[in-house]
């Protein structure tokens, strides 16, 4: 959905300072037709809204239609002339605000009326707006009798409202129907929600509350484009409702449209910025996520000149250097941050982190006791309790010797955050401590920590004690003992979906992949949507076949369709050369949704990063792939299984044509084999000839920089691909991807037959599918889920490549053959790591 806010001396690299006011049409419109508002035209607008005189009351009981093609106007009123070279030709969004038609609302009649708005016509007829009724009710005893009167259904909750709600001051009430409208919503009354918010809307355009919770209705509901619409149809009712404006700023992002959204934050520009340096904050954090560090920094330089009290500031300007890369930019602006603010915590633990990295985080851990919140201190003590112990490894790594003997600070660290800490946090403290013994080689004292660990978790904490303490069995070599205590804590807390996964982690490191099925099955029949177990039992579902794979991926996206795991595995089946069913567009559909659902899934980015190494392949052998095609076209035509009168049964039965169709599959299996080797010239290649490599370089080097901003952006925190290159905790985004580049381009580049291969057969498959469609008069829809579904069919008839010494093969010997040993470095990234990080 285009949103072109022209703007026409806009500066981009310091917009809150010098750029030209850009503000979208003023022209304020009543709201919607009663066809759009479902019958809800008869809400008393005074009712809601009292400062409305006669004329006005007037005009918004016959509105017209909204429109973002009107003439604008500035606030007095008067007409704005509109920019020649503006490219909608109208200072505004160039659309008109329209209801979308799934809605099927109730058309105006008094019968679709609610009860509640029945009354307020009555009450409108009764008295005038300044009076107030007898017995005025006040807010917070209406939300006493909601929060009671709610439990019992939608239904009951919207009688009683329109009983009481003519209690409550009227400009009040409009908040009384937004709480029923919530109430709605929770109830999956999307209906009923959406039009008594339309309501609200109709009746107080200025509500901007109201215009926020209907457009995230409509953007939950999966109506990105009217969410939009409704946006910006309340910013020109509402204009610096900040609120309102930071929704739009994101959704305008999320879309795409960065010119709009910075058209948004330019409108502000002679506004008082006492009002409005939250959106410009938003607007700073904008150009950090576009990649615009420079223009952010303006940004930002400005709001901490004019804003130096609010810490949010100091710590999204750090955040946005560290993520770029500036550690000595982003360190000079904690400590310039501690002047203003000195007991602002965020930013004493970004400092910690870029003094770890940098030097002297202990004169940083000394300033910030003295000055810190007091219920901060218990925090300072742990965190440099464990980056005293990282400093211990890193030593013991560099010159040997024992652990045990370099873990003095960190055990002080950790008896002072027992001191200073409160009783219901005191379980962390001795659960890292415990993980810090076990890795010092200490595990009887490892045990004893864990359990003052139980004696102190709250109930609903238990859950993660119990998964430490089954980890560290497993680490001691006591997989028994594991089992059993994964087996209590499955009984104990069986809410926890957390006890369900580990257990299958468990029986997967142990090879024990039948009982892992189990357990994923029992996990998922608690917690059925959980996206984590659907994506675990896929993976496991690998050895039954690439069709039954499916099935369970068709199954498990049915029931958690926003989960970013599980697409993340249809993409892994789809990037998967020696499948049936290889496609890399459909992998590149699957892990978009990946990236949308759950950006902190980490192997969502580097799947990510294979595709575009494979998108690099495909691009640089095309212009060698042609012989490749030419010899699959021949192989079809000498096959005649596609000549004249096929369709009508000539070739025979259905199963004579699927046996044809299968030996012109092999032939093509043959031809795409024989391309294959001769395109990489050879097997093998030498750590020296890989760095030289063009095919190497190109997977390496090409569509990289976008991943890498969106990475970095969403700074990922968990995921089995990740944790394998995630060498310490103190690594960032661009760090872990880039490593895990290399690793895939290396890979990519020993088995690059495998996957020319792939694509040639492919290319053959769908070269037949083509021909059978037209032959039968069938409507190509190339990216329909009948094509999509079409081309799978025939692409299981088809002989595939043989599961020989593949990626998918050299995988699975990793996680059953060596899994020990790489489970063993993860354990030990877990140990060195502290709990909130994970």
């Amino acid at each position: 959905m285009p949103h072109n806010i022209p703007s026409s001396s806009f500066n981009a690299s310091d917009y809150v300072i010098t750029s030209a006011d850009s503000s979208l049409d003023g022209s304020a419109h009543a709201a919607s037709t009663p066809e759009n508002t479902g019958g809800f035209m008869t809400i008393n607008s005074s009712a809601l809204n009292p400062n409305l005189n006669q004329q006005q009351q007037q005009q918004q009981q016959t509105p017209k239609p909204p429109r973002w093609d009107a003439q604008p106007s500035t606030r007095d009123g008067s007409a704005t002339p509109v920019s020649s070279n503006a490219s909608t030709g109208v200072l505004g969004y160039g659309f008109t605000m329209e209801t979308p038609r799934p809605f099927n609302n109730a058309q105006s009649d008094n019968t679709s009326h609610p009860q509640h708005f029945q009354h307020l016509q009555h009450q409108q007829r009764q008295q005038a707006p300044s009076e107030s009724p007898p017995h005025q009710m006040t807010m917070k005893d209406f939300y006493r009798g909601f929060r009671a009167i709610e439990k019992s259904g939608y239904k009951l909750a919207s009688a009683w409202v329109s009983r009481v709600v003519h209690g409550v001051a009227p400009d009040e009430q409009c908040k009384c129907y937004l709480e029923l409208a919530d109430l709605a919503k929770r109830g999956n009354e999307w209906g009923e929600s959406r039009r008594l918010l339309m309501g609200v809307v109709t009746a107080n355009p200025k509500c901007a509350t109201a215009w926020l919770e209907w457009s995230k209705l409509e953007d939950e509901h999966g109506n990105g484009d009217v969410a939009g619409e409704v946006l910006m149809e309340g910013l020109d009712h509402c204009e610096l409702s900040e609120g309102l404006l930071v929704k739009g700023i994101r959704h305008l992002e999320k879309h795409g449209d960065l010119e709009g959204a910075r058209g948004l934050i330019s409108r502000l520009k002679n506004e008082d910025r006492t009002k409005v340096w939250r959106t410009v904050l938003e607007g700073a954090m904008l150009e950090s996520r576009a990649g615009r560090i420079t223009v952010a920094r303006k940004v930002f330089k400005y709001l901490m000149a004019h804003v130096p009290w609010y810490g949010p500031i100091y710590f999204e300007a750090f955040r946005a250097e560290e993520r770029a890369g500036f550690k000595e930019r982003a360190l000079k602006i904690v400590v310039k941050g501690l002047e203003e603010i000195p007991r602002y915590g965020p930013l004493w633990f970004g400092a910690f982190r870029i003094g770890e990295e940098l030097g002297g985080w202990r004169g940083m851990v000394v300033r910030a006791r003295k000055v810190i919140s007091k219920e901060l201190v218990w925090k300072v003590w742990y965190e440099s309790a464990l980056m005293s112990e990282r400093e211990a490894m890193k030593e013991t790594q560099k010159d040997g010797g024992s652990l045990d003997d370099k873990l003095f600070e960190a055990r002080m660290g950790m008896a002072k955050a027992v001191i200073h800490c409160p009783s219901n946090l005191c379980w962390k403290v001795w659960m890292a401590g415990g993980r810090m013994e076990l890795n010092a080689g200490r595990a009887r004292e490892a045990r004893l920590l864990l359990s003052k660990a139980f004696t102190s978790v709250p109930d609903k904490s238990k859950a993660l004690v119990f998964l430490e303490s089954a980890r560290m069995e497993e680490w001691e070599g006591n997989l028994d003992l594991a089992r059993a205590i994964l087996c209590k804590a499955r009984a104990e807390c069986s809410g926890e979906w957390k006890v369900f996964l580990e257990s299958v982690l468990l029986e997967i490191r142990c090879g024990n992949k039948d009982r892992a099925t189990q357990l994923a099955t029992m996990g998922i029949r608690n917690h059925r949507g959980t996206g984590r177990l659907w994506a675990m039992l896929v993976q496991l579902k690998e050895e039954e076949g690439e069709e039954k794979q499916c099935k369970y991926l068709d199954k498990a996206l049915n029931e958690v369709p926003k989960s970013g795991e599980v697409w993340c595995e249809g993409a892994r089946i789809k990037l998967n050369p020696r499948e049936a069913t290889f496609d890399l567009g459909v992998a590149e559909k699957y892990l978009k949704f990946a990236v949308q659902f759950t950006p902190q899934y980490g192997d969502s980015f580097l799947e990510s990063c294979r595709l575009l190494m494979l998108r690099s392949v495909e691009v640089r052998a095309s212009e060698i792939l042609p012989e490749m095609r030419e010899r699959i076209r021949i192989v079809i035509e000498e096959s005649g299984i596609y000549g004249e009168g096929w369709e009508e049964g000539t070739g025979g039965d259905r199963e004579t044509q699927r046996r044809r169709r299968a030996k012109v599959g092999r032939d093509i299996l043959e031809v795409a084999r024989e391309e294959g080797w001769k395109l990489v010239g050879g097997e093998g290649l030498g750590e020296g000839e890989m760095e030289e490599d063009e095919w190497y370089r190109g997977m390496m080097e090409e569509g990289m920089e976008e991943l890498e901003r969106i990475c970095v952006n969403a700074d990922p925190n968990y995921g089995m691909m990740w944790f394998q290159n995630r060498i310490s905790p103190g690594d960032t985004a661009r760090t872990i991807l880039g490593r895990a580049k290399k690793i895939m381009a290396r890979e990519i580049r020993k088995d690059l037959h495998v996957y020319l291969t792939a694509m040639g057969r492919r290319y053959g498959v769908r070269e037949m599918v083509e021909r059978e469609m037209k032959g039968k008069g069938m409507r190509k829809d190339e990216g329909g889920d009948d094509w999509v579904g079409f081309m799978d069919k025939r692409l299981r008839e088809v002989e595939g490549l043989e599961r020989g010494n593949g990626e998918r093969e050299r995988r699975g010997g990793e996680e059953e053959g060596e899994g020990r040993g790489k489970d063993v470095k993860m354990v030990q990234w877990m140990l060195s790591n502290s709990v909130t990080a994970r």
